[in-house]
């Protein structure tokens, strides 16, 4: 057996062999680079004393952001393993060197960990345990799976015996798959339930509705061709274009959501009402509806003694103003006085 999945190997073509491998490696690259400056990002805007969950989510981007280097490192020995230290060397391209770590092992963990994060905060933003256990123990379940697929690679030896582990491969990458699927309708579904029907605050619900449904179904599409390249072609190694950037494809899903939840906020802080100046008019008293921001600090509306506190951002009420009543009033945020 072992001999027949050998020759199999060595019928294929060898740019079969090698070029996904160094695609693979290039998208890696790539990938690990949009992950380097969204960490910049995301350290940029951390406030000077998170305590708390904060704290333990700046710790969790930043670890996972150490996995993914060490990931690519590994990756990277194993290019140099096969393509400059034994170059010409056909039957070192069979050397399983580190990709039973760096690959089924790693990836599994790391896709794990986001997807548990996830999880948490589909509970916090649903107090519903069940469907964040549900996503919990698919999590956990295709991560066992794709740590034992590693360990029986990294046994064999050979990555000609990579078709011995479909059943694993199938079960981890269609785990994933199904925990994402799960996500994404979660998060959509729990999230258009806060929509309030004011403009601002729906306009930025929908936005992070939106990249939940492109960076789950990113997901879950290349964690299925994985799948269907590991089972149409299993002698050679398309199949790991889609293996080496899922990982980071997780991780750059998990740093775009916080990302665009900070750019979100910091939008609407930049565009909070902190001084108004209201010219002066005599005459021609005419009646106006106008629109006004309520955001976290209090303020007091002075026309005919309208008190308006600001309870939670993006909030607006409207009022009956008559220009009569208007004189020059500065509205100062609670943060500067």
């Amino acid at each position: 057996m072992l001999t027949l999945a050998a020759a199999k190997r060595e019928e294929v073509p060898i740019e079969l062999l090698t070029g996904p491998h160094i695609l693979g490696m290039f998208l890696s690259w790539f990938l690990l680079g949009i992950i380097t400056v969204q960490v910049y990002i995301f350290y940029l805007n951390q406030p000077e004393h998170n305590n708390g969950p904060l704290r333990n989510i700046r710790w969790f981007v930043y670890g996972l952001f150490l996995l993914e280097w060490a990931q690519t490192i590994m990756m990277t020995h194993d290019g140099f393993h096969w393509y400059v230290i034994n170059w010409g060397n056909s039957a070192t391209l069979n050397d399983i060197s580190l990709i039973w770590l760096n690959v089924p092992l790693m990836g599994s963990v790391i896709s794990c960990a986001v997807q548990l994060f996830f999880a948490w905060q589909i509970r916090q933003l649903s107090k519903v345990n069940w469907i964040s256990g549900v996503i919990v123990l698919v999590a956990l379940a295709h991560a066992s799976t794709g740590i034992a697929s590693g360990i029986k690679v990294r046994v064999l030896g050979s990555l000609s015996q990579l078709g011995t582990t479909t059943g694993l491969v199938t079960f981890t990458h269609v785990g994933e798959a199904a925990a994402d699927i799960i996500i994404a309708g979660a998060m959509t579904f729990f999230l258009f339930r806060m929509k309030s029907g004011f403009q601002r605050t729906d306009t930025q619900i929908t936005k992070i509705i939106r990249l939940f449904l492109e960076t789950g179904l990113l997901t879950s599409t290349v964690a299925i061709l994985d799948v269907i390249f590991f089972f149409l072609f299993p002698p050679n190694t398309l199949h790991e274009v889609p293996s080496l950037m899922l990982s980071k494809l997780y991780t750059n899903a998990l740093l775009a959501m916080l990302n665009n939840r900070i750019l979100l906020n910091g939008d609407r802080e930049s565009s909070r009402l902190t001084s108004v100046s209201i010219p002066l008019s005599s005459s021609n008293v005419r009646r106006s509806r106008s629109l006004v921001r309520v955001d976290e600090v209090e303020h007091t509306y002075p026309p005919r003694d309208l008190s308006v506190p600001g309870r939670a951002a993006s909030r607006y009420v409207e009022h009956e103003l008559y220009e009569s009543d208007f004189k020059p009033v500065e509205l100062t945020s609670a943060a500067t006085t």
